[in-house]
Formats: C-alpha cells, sequence, structure tokens
C-alpha cells in the first residue's frame, strides 16, 4: 500500500489520477471532519493499492500501523498556498495542517525505514520524480491537473 498525504489544497485529486494512470488503484478520500482514521478502517481496502488523502498526516502513527505502506508520496506545497483555503473557509486551520504535516516527515524520517518523497505536484506537475521513485515509465501524456483553486466547496 502507498500511503499519500500532505497538507489540503496539494493536488491530492492529481495525484489520485495520476496513480491510477500508472496502474495503481487508489482509494482517495478527501474527509472535512472530526471522524479521523477509524471510519476508514471499517472500508474494505483491500481492492487498492494506493490510499490518498491530506489528512493522513495528522494520522501518520496510526496510519503507518494500519496500512503497513510499501512507500509514502508527502504533497507539499511551497509558500503563500493558505490562500487556496479561502473556499473550504478553513484558511485559519493552515498553520495546524503545516504542523500535522512537518510532525508526519519528521515521524517517517526519524522513526520509520519507509522510502518516501516529498513532492509539490502544484509547482512541478511533471511525472519524472514521481515515476521514478514509484519505478514506473513516464506516461506519453500531461500530468493531471484537478480540483484548481476555482474549485468551490465548502463546508
Amino acid at each position: 500500500m502507498i500511503l499519500c498525504m500532505g497538507i489540503p489544497r496539494s493536488g491530492s485529486a492529481s495525484l489520485a489520477h495520476a496513480l491510477g494512470v500508472l496502474g495503481y488503484r487508489p482509494f482517495f478520500y478527501c474527509p472535512l471532519t472530526e471522524q479521523g482514521l477509524d471510519w476508514l478502517l471499517q472500508d474494505d481496502l483491500a481492492q487498492y493499492d494506493a490510499l490518498v488523502d491530506w489528512s493522513l498526516a495528522g494520522e501518520v502513527e496510526a496510519a503507518t500501523e494500519a496500512f503497513l505502506p510499501s512507500q509514502i508520496i508527502f504533497m507539499a506545497r511551497q509558500a503563500g498556498w493558505e490562500h487556496s483555503l479561502d473556499n473550504l473557509g478553513v484558511q485559519h486551520l493552515a498553520p495546524d495542517y503545516m504542523a500535522d504535516f512537518q510532525f508526519a516527515l519528521d515521524f517517517v524520517q526519524k522513526s520509520t525505514k519507509i522510502p518516501y518523497v516529498v513532492l509539490d505536484i502544484n509547482r512541478n506537475p511533471r511525472w519524472n520524480e514521481l515515476c521514478i521513485f514509484l519505478g514506473k515509465p513516464i506516461p506519453e501524456i500531461p500530468f493531471p491537473h484537478l480540483n484548481k483553486s476555482n474549485f468551490n466547496y465548502k463546508i
């Protein structure tokens, strides 16, 4: 199982689609709730080989224990990404999201031997780094760019 985690608006929909293009069966979800990982553990995930959700960063310890990932992809954003949270109505939570992301990255670096990569596919939406990390050939189609910032979803 590949775990993909990061911060909101970091390209998780695009990454899930890209993994599908590469032959993986991604399970993409993006809950803006307080349910945590428990609701996901009730789902039958055996048919998937990649789990994509920015919120996994906040539950990295439980997620790495529950899903025993073979690889982790961290979805990052360059400074100033907070404005993309405006449509979600959660811009005030940006510091919390960044703290979760940094904690998850530190945890994986220091406490596991799981191979990982940090990608900013919003700034550099190319196949190269992802395909090299996964050991996959580079597709001859453009990297997907879904759920652009004009997406209007309110919680």
